[in-house]
């Protein structure tokens, strides 16, 4: 869900954190909502509603927010009897009274009277970050009975091991597993997964596919418990980020675990562990020749690789059967030392392997790294498909002319990331790569893979002045989309170069073969007036001048210097005007026009 302490994401739209949202099913709008107005569109089952998300405040200083017992109950049983609500986002205010007994039993009653609900299949709670074991417990029964449950988040919970112990016994004991559990911030520790760890190896078929385990101390011996669950079970995901205390030590049993897999791991997580060479070397040495059982996405944001890590990582990648979908090396730049290079410089020895999706930002790329890029990008067997070189220092006008040029026969590559390193007027680049008008065989030619291009902060001052470009490139952007590229090339042929008096339906109908012929013809024997009509050129190098009279005047027009096509002529006769461009051979051998 992307679900974060002050944000909320549903259906790709952000909404910053207010008393009640309530989200839509038709329109995907989200509103604020009063407290009773909440409680009766619970009770009368609204089909409009959703997701919602409620603040408890146990201070009664947030207007319209759950606040006293009466409303916490009454709002518990309204969510215990809803039957359409697909989503529940809890946020609990103010640290300095929750923890208090008189609180703790508050939240306790309000978790009893919602835990029969049936319907709601993602859960999530948020708290100010202290000691809570009296309302966890108080959901068990709600994520015991709850059938449809799908993922559950916990975030900045204070859980002891003894609270998280009975909190996994319930979940184990489903008949079912649910997809996701994130415990991000929960001050585990090395106890607590342990505690964790040993309930899902008891049930090994009621580990979810996702764990997070993100920001809750973790050292090498909780290394060794998690390895344990990554041997063929159903675990598909999991993320240990922001847990300093990794040694080489630790990540070398979870490189030995993915290698002893019978099937290919999803996504590792290592963001923020202030990972170096050593760390890298031990896991591509642990992996050893199994790697076709690399995670197929790798994010090792936030970490301290340098070139001898990068290089490892590099050979390891490069020696699959396949490349893997990600790898996020963003913010590895902390000290200015170069790694880029020697990561590059292990994918063009074999580009077919190249990660489809490589972040790079924040990474001090150098200026000559730009060309390593292209020279990947220029490879016909490139796999990058997405590439993320933003927020590195402004380079030379040249070295992104060189980075945007090999774009033109790329056919891979749909999503580029340029931010704070490109020139004041970026498009000066973009257009002409993605739609090239000088004439109608550039603009067939030109890229229809790239779909999405950032060079700036859409609310800058150059894109407030020149709105009319942006949408221009937003437009050809969007075109791309469509996976037939012949009917994104015809389209904007017929955009660029046809659109202006006449009825472009026509050319949308026309065999692909058949509007070869006629862009041929109409872009080396004719060139456009000033009143948007066709002017026969003069030129012995682009036209036959006596098979072109013959066909035209056969339909009663003066074939001369001033001759104007009409776009009844080109809609007309087609046979004619494709004999003009590529001369066909009949059965007996005779040229036939």
């Amino acid at each position: 869900l992307g679900l974060k302490t002050c944000d909320l994401h549903f259906l790709d739209s952000s909404l910053t954190m207010k008393i009640f949202h309530l989200q839509k099913c038709n329109s995907g709008d989200a509103y604020d909502a009063t407290t009773q107005e909440v409680i009766r569109l619970l009770e009368e089952n609204d089909s409009s509603v959703e997701a919602i998300k409620l603040m408890i405040d146990p201070l009664y200083e947030v207007p319209d927010s759950l606040s006293t017992d009466e409303e916490m109950e009454q709002a518990g049983r309204a969510i215990a009897q809803n039957k359409v609500i697909d989503t529940l986002v809890i946020c609990i205010s103010h640290e300095l009274q929750y923890g208090k007994p008189s609180f703790n039993s508050r939240l306790s009653r309000f978790f009893d009277c919602m835990s029969e609900n049936q319907s709601i299949c993602h859960f999530e709670c948020s708290s100010p970050g202290c000691r809570i074991i009296e309302p966890l417990l108080s959901l068990r029964s709600f994520f015991a009975n709850n059938e449809k449950l799908e993922s559950v988040r916990l975030f900045n919970w204070k859980i002891t091991p003894e609270a998280i112990h009975s909190f996994a016994a319930c979940l184990a004991n489903r008949r079912s597993p649910i997809e996701s559990l994130s415990l991000r911030k929960c001050r585990l520790g090395d106890e607590g997964v342990k505690e964790l760890i040993s309930v899902f190896l008891d049930h090994p078929k009621m580990i979810p596919k996702k764990i997070c385990l993100r920001k809750n101390s973790m050292r090498d011996e909780s290394c060794s418990y998690i390895s344990q669950i990554l041997y063929n079970t159903g675990l598909e995901e999991i993320d240990l980020g922001e847990n300093n205390f990794f040694t080489p030590r630790g990540l070398k049993s979870i490189g030995r675990a993915l290698a002893g897999r019978s099937l290919a791991f999803r996504r590792l997580e290592l963001t923020d562990n202030s990972m170096r060479n050593k760390h890298f070397l031990t896991i591509t040495e642990a992996i050893g020749t199994r790697l076709d059982l690399i995670p197929s996405e790798l994010n090792l944001r936030g970490n301290l690789i340098g070139v001898e890590g990068a290089k490892s990582l590099s050979r390891m990648l490069s020696r699959r059967k396949s490349p893997i979908n990600e790898l996020n090396l963003a913010e590895n730049g902390r000290k200015g030392k170069t790694r880029i290079s020697a990561l590059l410089e292990g994918f063009l020895a074999n580009p077919a392997l190249t990660p489809r999706y490589l972040n790079v930002n924040y990474c001090n790329v150098r200026e000559e790294d730009y060309f390593l890029f292209a020279r990947l990008l220029r490879h016909p067997n490139c796999s990058l498909e997405k590439l993320d070189i933003g927020y590195n220092a402004p380079h030379t006008l040249e070295a992104l002319t060189v980075l945007v040029d090999c774009l033109k026969n790329n056919t891979t590559l749909r999503e580029m990331h340029l931010s704070d390193c490109l020139p004041d007027d970026p498009w000066s680049l973009l257009l002409p790569l993605i739609c090239d008008t000088t004439t109608i065989s550039a603009t067939y030619k030109s890229n229809h893979s790239l779909v999405y291009f950032k060079c700036q902060d859409y609310n800058s001052n150059y894109f407030k002045r020149n709105k009319y470009q942006n949408n221009n490139v937003a437009k050809i952007l969007d075109m791309n989309n469509n996976t037939d590229k012949k009917a994104v090339a015809t389209r904007k042929v017929i955009e660029e170069h046809f659109a202006f008096n006449f009825d472009t339906k026509h050319f949308e109908e026309m065999e692909a073969s058949l509007l070869a012929g006629v862009f041929s013809f109409v872009n080396q024997g004719f060139m456009l007036r000033d009143d948007n009509s066709f002017l026969a050129r003069d030129d012995a190098n682009h036209r036959d001048t006596e098979r072109e009279e013959e066909t035209i005047e056969a339909k009663g027009l003066r074939a001369n210097n001033n001759l104007t096509i009409n776009f009844l002529l080109i809609r007309n006769d087609m046979p004619a005007l494709l004999g003009y461009v590529s001369p066909r051979i009949n059965g007996k051998g005779e040229q036939k026009n």
